[in-house]
């Protein structure tokens, strides 16, 4: 559960990294990359650390069931991989499937497959690469210069540190979100009176039409029925997302401050997290002025 609070204008997915608390500490910036040889989940082929020196390594260590690992891969690491992979004389990237939770070469396989993941992926059958690697959560990524020296480490950028060496002028590597068009066409407006009381189905939605009658600042506020956990998102007319919000920092209630003009119509929604069912109510609040 999120309890970030994003701000109006910004649309952001926060992931946290699954944490294995008892992993050994963290290889530092500066360290020799610990060297292994593992087998290519596609080939079956050996494939050994120091045999790439001479060139920059990117590694990702991950799982199948790991949702910020599927996030990192969509959102940074195949990116990265579409626009730079034809370097191959310059730099390489390998996902390392860490066998945690049972994951299996075979589930990562399929994996790769069904999502056109076109770089190499090994799988480390007993973990024994991981734990060298002070390995403390998933995703983690591992920027090993030509000379076999860590150069960066994190749950989520090196990917596009390195972007950025390739390329400076290179701010995200995130593909723009695909607007809704579905929006208009399942709104239900929202009542004149307010609050609207609705119903989160199953790994559904509750989908809202407002249009503000002022200018200013709009707060946006659920409850949820019974502590149903809600997720509330705000989209304009074209379908592109302006703000999300899960948690509002002391319930799980959700809640957003958005700056509208007068006249200007959004798209509320409102879901529960994980795709959880229930009801709930939705307020919306006009304010003071808009931020300049």
């Amino acid at each position: 559960m999120n309890r970030a609070l994003v701000a109006a204008g910004a649309f952001v997915a926060a992931a946290a990294a699954f944490v294995v608390p008892s992993s050994p500490a963290a290889l530092a910036v500066g360290d020799t990359a610990p060297d292994w040889t593992l087998n290519d989940i596609r080939t079956g082929e050996s494939v050994t650390l120091s045999s790439l020196r001479g060139k920059t390594v990117l590694l990702d260590f991950w799982a199948t069931w790991c949702g910020p690992c599927v996030m990192a891969m969509q959102r940074e690491l195949n990116p990265l991989h579409q626009r730079f992979g034809d370097r191959t004389e310059e730099w390489t990237l390998i996902s390392i499937g860490t066998p945690w939770n049972n994951d299996t070469p075979e589930a990562q396989l399929q994996f790769a497959q069904e999502n056109s993941y076109s770089w190499q992926f090994v799988h480390d059958p007993t973990g024994s690469v991981t734990e060298a690697y002070g390995v403390q959560g998933i995703p983690t990524m591992v920027l090993i210069n030509a000379d076999g020296v860590v150069e960066a480490l994190d749950h989520h950028g090196v990917g596009l540190q390195l972007a950025q060496r390739f390329d400076p002028s290179i701010t995200t590597l995130e593909p723009p979100p695909a607007p809704r068009t579905d929006l208009a066409g399942v709104a239900q407006p929202f009542p004149a009176e307010g609050p609207a009381q609705g119903q989160a189905p199953q790994g559904g939605e509750a989908v809202y039409r407002f249009t503000a009658g002022a200018a200013g600042r709009h707060t946006l506020q659920t409850a949820g029925v019974n502590n149903f956990d809600t997720v509330l998102t705000v989209f304009g007319e074209d379908g592109i997302g302006i703000a999300e919000n899960d948690d509002d920092g002391v319930s799980l209630n959700s809640r957003l401050e958005v700056d509208l003009a007068a006249g200007q119509t959004v798209y509320v929604v409102v879901k529960g997290y994980m795709g959880s069912p229930g009801g709930f109510s939705l307020t919306i609040t006009p304010g003071g002025a808009a931020t300049p």
